[in-house]
């Protein structure tokens, strides 16, 4: 079985690095690397969205690959019916993290670099920011693989799996709900936590605000 979802997801991102060596000269190469990528991307997606079936309940199309069965973690990604790429084509707590931060790293080069005069005064503080959004999601996805393995003898970071689980009222469910609520609070961002973003907003360039 070709595995669609992880050629939609991971084809753009690795034909991105491929042009990094690519002489900023040669715009013609360019340009025709990047529309064959995006026709072959487009073209996988085809099958995923004529062959999803809107009245099944459930992830489709799953792939579920074995990463480190030792500590739980497995690439596991499927979609179902608000499936978006990387972030919620995840059914794997450790993958959505992973993807999560993953548009930090872009964002901060297009602030610092093609940034207006404060550029680098907007990118460290974008950065900061969020990664205090990030060690706080870090914590709550630690803290609820920890407490599901101590009720069940089972560890694991399965979306699916977890979701099923019952935690009991208490200390632990309520500092892991305020790390989720901060974590995306922050990124979202939600008051008080946007001052991050007139700055952010204000220097980047066009392209950098839309993303």
């Amino acid at each position: 079985m070709i595995p669609l979802l992880t050629l939609v997801t991971f084809l753009p991102g690795a034909a991105g690095l491929a042009l990094l060596f690519v002489p900023r000269r040669s715009v013609g190469v360019l340009r025709l690397v990047s529309l064959v990528v995006t026709v072959l991307t487009f073209a996988c997606s085809l099958p995923l969205y004529f062959g999803f079936d809107g009245d099944a309940i459930g992830y489709q199309f799953e792939e579920n690959r074995r990463w480190m069965p030792t500590l739980g973690v497995a690439y596991h990604v499927g979609i179902d019916g608000i499936s978006l790429l990387l972030v919620l084509l995840t059914t794997f707590l450790i993958l959505f993290y992973v993807f999560w931060e993953a548009m930090l790293i872009p964002m901060y080069f297009i602030i610092g670099i093609w940034g207006g005069p404060n550029r680098v005064y907007a990118a460290v503080k974008f950065i900061l920011y969020t990664m205090v959004g990030s060690l706080l999601m870090l914590v709550a996805i630690l803290g609820l693989y920890y407490q599901y393995g101590a009720a069940t003898g089972r560890y694991t970071f399965d979306v699916p799996v977890l979701a099923q689980y019952v935690m009991a009222p208490g200390l632990a469910q309520n500092l892991m709900f305020l790390a989720f609520a901060l974590a995306f609070a922050i990124k979202v961002p939600l008051f008080p936590f946007h001052t991050w973003l007139p700055d952010a907003h204000v220097e980047a360039p066009t392209a950098g605000s839309v993303v």
